[in-house]
């Protein structure tokens, strides 16, 4: 019994302070419930306020490369006899454009555009714009049957190209072609380098966070 005793007036004692903590608790909220409402209140807003702000995320649906034919390819021996076929640079030019070719990455699975191979090997504006309708046509044809994305569903549309920007524009060209609709905005970014394929991308991601919806 002497055991006993402690042990019931604890647990005695724990009870009475339990359902005294309980009784504050409660006296406190029906004494301050206008200010735990607006703190409950400030605490949902704030939730629904970050959710509304957050990024919208944005998809990429599908991609398509454009791969020439076979005879196009165009291995470092190849590309080194064009530039000397062409008569057009010194000693110094081609030594720097050598340098630059193999640190470059490419390797003998790169392509070349279909005037390197004729007996002349000018690029003229009708090359020029050849390649590039080429290579566009193809990509998009093949982009538009994997997504099943009509050209009248197209939001914006637009061209990454460095050192081709002819009149009109190859966005112009592509619109036209594919009969997109008369509203839709065009994007036709020069001049840029290699990076210019990552502006592209960088941009695309801007316009379609702003206009949620659209499609690229």
């Amino acid at each position: 019994m002497s055991l006993l005793t402690p042990i019931h007036a604890a647990i005695l004692n724990s009870s009475a302070m339990g359902a005294m903590a309980e009784s504050q608790v409660g006296a406190l909220v029906c004494r301050h419930w206008v200010t735990l409402l607006a703190l409950v209140w400030c605490a949902a807003v704030a939730v629904v306020a970050g959710i509304a702000r957050r990024p919208l995320p944005v998809h990429l649906l599908d991609y398509s490369c454009y791969k020439p034919d076979g005879d196009r390819k165009c291995s470092y021996e190849a590309s080194e006899y064009f530039v000397r076929r062409s008569g057009r640079y010194n000693t110094t030019s081609e030594e720097f454009m050598r340098a630059i070719y193999l640190k470059s990455g490419l390797g003998d699975e790169t392509y070349g555009p279909p005037f390197l191979f004729r007996a002349a090997g000018d690029a003229t504006l009708a090359s020029a714009r050849q390649e590039s309708e080429e290579g566009m046509f193809a990509a998009v044809d093949a982009l538009l049957g994997k997504t099943r994305v009509g050209a009248s569903e197209i939001d914006v549309v637009a061209v990454a190209c460095s050192m081709f920007t002819p009149c009109p524009s190859l966005t112009a060209v592509l619109v036209q072609r594919y009969g997109c609709r008369p509203d839709v905005k065009t994007y036709s970014l020069s001049g840029m380098g290699c990076s210019a394929g990552n502006i592209a991308i960088d941009m695309a991601e801007r316009i379609l966070r702003r206009k949620p919806g659209y499609y690229y």
